[in-house]
């Protein structure tokens, strides 16, 4: 089984980051499944803004990165989260990926992929604003 780690932390590598440590333990969890996992940091790459699969412009690194999706059984994406709402370079990523899914051949591959929140403590003055938009079932939403 193959998987592909998409670190969408706003620094370059290889800088430190939360979201880069956050990345790491999904990674070992699966290297101990048995589980191949590559892992690339979506700053590092130029991916170009648009709304579909193909190279934007000749600089556009999107194709390459999305080669590694269409190879992978499992995508993980981490993104460190800039006042509830996930990083620019999460959206970047995103809206590629929608135009792939929405050109799937096969309907049962047309459907959105879903959101596990990070379990973390909540803050003293209350909850994260970050609510999970369809967790997987089974995974337990930070309360």
């Amino acid at each position: 089984m193959k998987a592909l780690v998409v670190n969408c932390a706003l620094r370059r590598s290889p800088g430190p980051s939360g979201t880069r440590t956050l990345a790491e333990v999904v990674v070992e969890q699966l290297l101990k499944a048995g589980v191949d996992v590559d892992v690339v940091r979506a700053v590092d790459l130029d991916v170009t803004p648009g709304v579909t699969s193909e190279a934007v412009g000749e600089s556009d690194a999107w194709v390459g990165l999305r080669d590694k999706v269409l190879r992978s059984e499992i995508l993980v994406i981490t993104s460190p989260a800039w006042l509830g709402r996930p990083s620019s370079a999460v959206q970047r990523v995103r809206e590629r990926l929608d135009a792939l899914i929405a050109e799937a051949p096969d309907p049962a591959h047309r459907r959105s992929p879903r959101t596990v929140p990070s379990p973390r403590p909540d803050p003293p003055d209350g909850p994260w604003p970050t609510p999970a938009t369809g967790p997987l079932s089974g995974v337990a939403s930070p309360q």
